[in-house]
């Protein structure tokens, strides 16, 4: 049975030893990943919600509103969301090809990662403690493909529309989020009022905190947990994430020993491996944690 406060985290050997120096994990942009539809396959489902639902003839006014602007500007997501991936899988043949043989950016010559087993629990402390910066802090299961997200998206609209009607209320409709849209080729400027503006942003937030949470079925066999930090773009503390040459986005968080229950060592991580890992003195200690080799040790090699 598995225990539900325990995650795995596949890395190479290099990471690792970064892992070791600095005691901290990092998290980074959920579009920089290796899956081209990743954080936006949430939006081409409420695109193509859009354009069924921009020809229902009794579509509330409000829901119009947001499908026809959705329609006519696309998507800009209003904020940066960072992730570290993990799975329930420990000791997983097809993971230590995927995230420490092949890695995005650089392919390893031997088994020699390392399958990090964390604890759940610690590491959301670690995440509350070190990334204060973020407003949205979360940890859970990925959802893969489309069964039941319609439905969601329906349940989501439904609020945006009950939130619309119970703002309207309100005698005082002024706002300053948006201001006045100057109509094209017109002398005519559009005030929005408080009853579309702040129900419209509360929904655009939820889309873009949801949308890396969900994943397309072919990487169903991961098992993924995510981890999310997210930011508004707008919030003077993104200053305080670290950057790629590529212009992505990065943060580190501090991690200690209690966040990291086992480490379950790649097929072929070599004695030599243990010496160098052994001997570097970084932040953590590889002498202090709990080390297990993998199944695959004098079975599987890189040819």
């Amino acid at each position: 049975m598995m225990n539900d406060d325990r995650l795995y985290y596949y890395t190479d050997y290099n990471t690792f030893k970064l892992i070791l120096e600095n005691s901290t994990l990092r998290f980074k942009e959920s579009t920089s990943s290796n899956d081209k539809l990743d954080t936006i396959q949430l939006y081409d489902e409420l695109f193509q919600m859009a354009e069924e639902k921009l020809n229902e003839k009794e579509l509330e006014t409000e829901q119009k509103f947001y499908f026809d602007m959705l329609k006519h500007n696309g998507v800009n997501s209003s904020r940066i969301s960072l992730v570290a991936c993990f799975t329930t899988k420990a000791d997983s043949r097809m993971l230590w090809d995927a995230y420490t043989m092949h890695r995005k950016d650089r392919a390893a010559i031997r088994y020699n990662g390392v399958c990090i087993e964390f604890s759940k629990s610690c590491l959301r402390a670690a995440m509350e403690k070190s990334a204060s910066i973020f407003d949205i802090k979360d940890c859970r299961n990925i959802t893969y493909g489309f069964e039941g997200i319609r439905d969601y998206l329906e349940n989501i609209m439904d609020i945006f529309s009950t939130e619309v009607k119970n703002l309207s209320n309100y005698k005082d409709q002024k706002q300053s989020y948006i201001p006045p849209i100057q109509i094209p080729y017109t002398n005519k400027v559009l005030e929005l009022k408080k009853c579309i503006v702040i129900p419209l942003l509360h929904l655009i937030d939820k889309f873009d905190t949801e949308a890396p949470f969900i994943k397309h079925i072919f990487w169903q066999e991961e098992s993924e947990i995510r981890a999310l930090l997210s930011i508004k773009k707008r919030d003077r503390n993104v200053k305080r994430l670290g950057r790629y040459e590529d212009g992505s986005f990065f943060f580190d968080i501090v991690i200690d020993e209690k966040c990291i229950t086992k480490v379950i060592l790649g097929p072929e991580f070599s004695d030599k491996d243990i010496e160098e890992v052994n001997n570097i003195n970084g932040k953590l200690s590889f002498e202090n944690l709990k080390i297990e080799k993998s199944r695959g040790t004098n079975i599987i090699t890189n040819r």
